[in-house]
């Protein structure tokens, strides 16, 4: 495994456009042409792995700041302030540029898409893209969404259990429709708020169930993780506290999840694929270090990550 250097090389996707999640109008085909011709422009310059997701209406959401260690800003995630009307991410240090936006939310029984409607264009979309991409040796890593919860500003979410990505393989099987395991989300799957679980996590005998190891989220990830195999195509190393409906990001160290032992699951498993450290806190002075930093993307919080997953690594063996 390696640590991907991103504060020396950094490559910026544009979403996956809204027409091929939602089929809203004929610009589809288009899309998706240049979704393909995108994995063969990577693959000519060497780039393998693409992480994306398929979340329909916004992408990863946040509703504000709490103070955490050592007074460090924390963001977090609160279903309750959605209801309420609170969005945005307010105390940041630069809140003007924030491009962590959420839509109006509205009830489940008013759903503006369907979850059958979202699972048949992830099925055009990865059945469109896939053989270009097994063509071309690039594996993409989908991401879960997040917040995992069923459904997010009236748009159905799909990618929010392990039974989801079991039957996201099963469209397409294949090594390039891989899995991008981001802990903390996965770790959220699992959350005990039982009215926000979908209903194939709570069926008997789910792959859900079997990991499940109650009160150990450690034991439960490196269950899921052995799950997957080699499917992970890419790790994302975070760590939150609370459940999915409330929940905060914590630094890698901070959380009840034990990095060393998922590391060294990892390596049993015999992955060799790329590992990097995700959001952390706001530390004091990163403001001056970089203006228009995303929330969860701050220089000091991520060199400290950085060192925390190289001393993972060297313990675990290089």
């Amino acid at each position: 495994m390696m640590i991907i250097p991103f504060s020396n090389i950094k490559l910026q996707l544009n979403p996956l456009r809204l027409c091929v999640k939602n089929q809203s109008s004929d610009l589809r085909e288009e899309a998706l042409a240049h979704y393909r011709e995108l994995l063969e422009s990577m693959s000519r310059l060497g780039i393998k792995l693409l992480c994306y997701n398929f979340m329909v209406g916004t992408g990863w959401a946040r509703t504000g700041v709490r103070e955490g260690c050592g007074g460090a800003k924390a963001t977090y995630f609160s279903l309750r302030d959605l209801s309420t009307g609170l969005t945005g991410l307010s105390g940041l240090s630069d809140t003007a540029n924030n491009p962590v936006n959420l839509v109006n939310p509205v009830k489940k029984h008013n759903l503006i898409i369907s979850h059958d409607q979202v699972w048949a264009n992830y099925e055009y979309f990865i059945k469109s893209v896939m053989p270009t991409s097994e063509k071309c040796g690039v594996r993409m890593g989908l991401h879960p969404d997040d917040p995992c919860l069923d459904s997010l500003g009236g748009y159905a979410r799909i990618f929010g259990s392990i039974e989801a990505y079991d039957r996201a393989y099963s469209i397409y099987p294949s090594p390039s429709n891989a899995v991008t395991f981001c802990q903390a989300n996965f770790k959220l799957m699992f959350s005990d708020d039982p009215s926000q679980t979908a209903d194939l996590n709570s069926s008997a005998g789910s792959a859900s169930s079997r990991l499940c190891v109650k009160n150990n989220p450690t034991e439960t990830l490196c269950g899921v993780a052995r799950h997957f195999g080699k499917r992970i195509a890419f790790i994302h190393v975070r760590d939150v506290e609370g459940d999915k409906t409330d929940f905060t990001e914590l630094f890698h160290d901070q959380g009840d999840t034990d990095q060393f032992e998922l590391m060294r699951t990892y390596r049993e498993i015999g992955l060799d694929v790329p590992v990097r450290g995700d959001h952390v806190p706001e530390m004091e002075g990163d403001r001056k270090l970089v203006e228009d930093a995303i929330p969860g993307y701050f220089n000091m919080g991520r060199l400290f990550a950085n060192g925390y997953l190289k001393a993972l690594l060297k313990g675990t063996g290089n």
